[in-house]
């Protein structure tokens, strides 16, 4: 049966409509201060885990006298406290930064009346903001603000003040659009493409047979999925980005130094969605032994330290920064 439920949830997370909302592994992500096998055996493994002692407390409920399965029960559960999660290691790295929270109803963001004033917010965030490096949410101004002059005054801002400044928006390459972030750093510009779109957000799946059925006014363009995104760093610290629905989805292949994710919660209002987006960015936070931040519009922003314990948090009804030191230890798991 557990490895049933395991097969079963690696199944539904791939291909175009793959998600992995629902998957047990993930359920005590909010507990990786006492849980820390997340970095030994990953979601996977808690999902296993999880399963197997349930099963074990059912079989004792119908026969509690059996010593056996309270045996079995005690070492099956001991092992989701064994691995290195909890572990104090010497960082031999580190980094500086502020992540911005905002707070904006998606009306307000989407009415380009408005597009002056979240210029002079962000501006001011920016311009008040304690450290070099500083992570601004997905999709800051939907458009292509490189466009803009507002772009111009960001590049000045990076260039005279020496900062690096990362924030999301949408982006231009020929005839494709793409849902994107840039970064301003050392009088360089350095771009993004999100990888993995969201069905029916930022295309529309099956468009030959849908699109007749839609009104004109819900009518929308689809984003192009961007590839082979170059690597990018900081300080000679590797970043990975994501972007939103990116972030429920656990790092392949060798695990950067530090993850960020840029998010638009406000699409989602005061659903549950931001809260379930932290708990994905701390299981795979454990995973990898490396931080993780979110910088997010509306919802909380955060900051995850490697053992997937969010050591800073936004609340969610004020524009905000939270500044950190984030440490990368020397240690690797098994998942880095």
């Amino acid at each position: 049966i557990p490895i049933a439920f395991l097969i079963i949830e690696t199944l539904k997370s791939y291909g175009t409509f793959g998600n992995t909302l629902g998957n047990i592994g993930y359920s005590l992500a909010p507990f990786t201060n006492i849980i820390s096998s997340y970095s030994l055996i990953g979601t996977s493994g808690i999902t296993i885990i999880i399963v197997l002692t349930n099963l074990l407390i059912i079989k004792i409920i119908k026969k509690p006298s059996n010593k056996r399965h309270w045996a079995t029960l005690l070492i099956v559960s001991s092992i989701l406290f064994f691995g290195n999660g909890n572990t104090q290691t010497s960082p031999n790295k580190s980094l500086k930064a502020t992540i911005i929270h905002t707070h904006i109803n998606q009306i307000k963001k989407i009415s380009k009346s408005n597009w002056k004033y979240l210029e002079k917010t962000y501006l001011n965030l920016i311009q008040k903001s304690p450290e070099s490096f500083i992570i601004l949410p997905e999709s800051i101004i939907p458009s292509y603000i490189e466009e803009t002059l507002f772009f111009n005054t960001l590049n000045n801002i990076s260039n005279s003040e020496n900062k690096s400044i990362l924030f999301g928006t949408h982006l231009k390459k020929q005839d494709d659009i793409f849902n994107g972030s840039i970064l301003l750093s050392n009088n360089q510009t350095y771009y993004y493409f999100k990888e993995r779109l969201m069905p029916f957000g930022e295309f529309l799946p099956f468009r030959g047979l849908l699109n007749p059925l839609i009104p004109k006014e819900l009518a929308f363009n689809d984003f192009t999925a961007g590839k082979n995104n170059a690597p990018i760093s900081i300080n000679n610290i590797s970043i990975h980005q994501k972007i939103c629905l990116e972030g429920i989805y656990p790092i392949t292949g060798r695990a950067p130094d530090l993850v960020i994710i840029m998010a638009n919660n406000a699409w989602f209002n005061k659903s549950s969605a931001s809260k379930k987006l932290n708990q994905f960015a701390q299981a795979h936070a454990a995973e990898i032994g490396r931080p993780t931040v979110i910088s997010s519009n509306f919802g909380t922003s955060i900051i995850i330290n490697h053992q997937g314990v969010i050591s800073k948090k936004s609340t969610n009804n004020t524009h905000e920064q939270l500044t950190d030191t984030l440490l990368i230890p020397t240690s690797k798991t098994i998942y880095s």
